[in-house]
């Protein structure tokens, strides 16, 4: 069967070069195949690798104004949100020297300018391979069986993770907590696949509502969904929080020929702007607090707890 043209996705490289020429020489190359983009200097680099979605692979000059590409590729390597990005050099370095420090910073491989045509190809079809076998495997590990979506573990480390970058850049974070409500009647009257389906359901929902590569919606176990939001804005959590909330009941009702039954969710969202003194845990815990809130209110609302710095709760009320 023929898979329709726009559902395939092309792998994403970055070229990274001061030279507009040795850009387009590359791009003539790959550019049929792969879905390019560029940069002429090394902010934007960084910048182009952290938006979503990032690049699968990054060809870059080593010799460029200001940051060079060893300081760059250093760079990328030390941050959690780029590490994973295959980096090769291309450049006109051609020593010992310059390859074992290409090496030693983080490449995954290394070209001499000028670069050979179907060298390149192959280089680079064999080390996006690689990057997709092992972000395959990462994934096995790291997600939820049912859902599809990322499990505990993978939770606890990117909100770890995105804490330190939020603590780092002086930005929001928010922590939501999405908690079916009388799933166990779900399961008792509907059976046990028909709560597997909800639970996928409710997946895809606030998988949807996530668009930046910090954030992430993890199941954390049984009918209790998680969703990080970095760099988060905190006027837009009661927004946030109604559009989940109006997705979710469009989700189609639960019938069999005695009873029918509506889906609903209680939440509970903490927004925290981090710092040194606090823990990325107590982001977790305001949200946990904010949920309690909402199940002893009768559920089908949601709580927001705002502190602004740790430890100043404002806590607010929503159906």
């Amino acid at each position: 069967m023929d898979i329709p043209q726009e559902a395939v996705v092309k792998p994403r490289i970055l070229i990274v070069d001061d030279e507009a020429a040795h850009i387009m020489t590359i791009l003539s190359i790959v550019g049929k195949e792969y879905e390019v983009s560029f940069a002429m200097n090394a902010n934007d680099a960084f910048r182009l690798s952290q938006q979503y979605p990032q690049p699968d692979l990054i060809l870059m000059d080593i010799t460029m104004p200001e940051c060079d590409g060893y300081q760059l590729c250093a760079m990328l390597k030390a941050d959690q949100q780029t590490q994973h990005i295959p980096i090769i050099f291309v450049s006109a370095n051609e020593s010992e020297e310059d390859i074992a420090k290409g090496f030693n910073v983080g490449c995954v491989d290394y070209l001499v300018k000028p670069v050979r045509q179907q060298e390149l190809k192959v280089r680079v079809a064999t080390r996006l391979a690689l990057h997709k076998h092992t972000r395959s495997l990462e994934q096995l590990a790291y997600q939820d069986p049912l859902t599809q979506v990322a499990n505990r573990r993978k939770f606890t480390e990117t909100l770890q993770r995105e804490w330190s970058r939020c603590v780092r850049y002086h930005q929001p974070i928010a922590v939501l907590i999405v908690d079916l409500d009388n799933f166990k009647q779900i399961n008792d009257s509907f059976g046990h696949a028909a709560g597997d389906h909800c639970l996928e359901n409710v997946a895809e929902v606030l998988r949807s509502s996530i668009h930046r590569p910090g954030d992430l919606v993890a199941r954390m176990g049984g009918d209790e969904f998680a969703l990080i939001f970095s760099d988060f804005e905190p006027s837009a959590s009661n927004k946030k929080c109604r559009t989940i909330q109006d997705m979710i009941a469009r989700i189609p009702k639960f019938k069999n020929s005695d009873e029918s039954a509506d889906l609903t969710v209680s939440m509970g969202m903490s927004v925290m702007y981090p710092d040194t003194k606090s823990d990325a845990l107590d982001a977790l815990r305001e949200a946990d607090s904010a949920l309690y809130k909402s199940k002893q209110g009768g559920k089908n609302c949601y709580h927001i707890s705002k502190p602004y710095c740790a430890g100043e709760t404002k806590l607010a009320h929503f159906k």
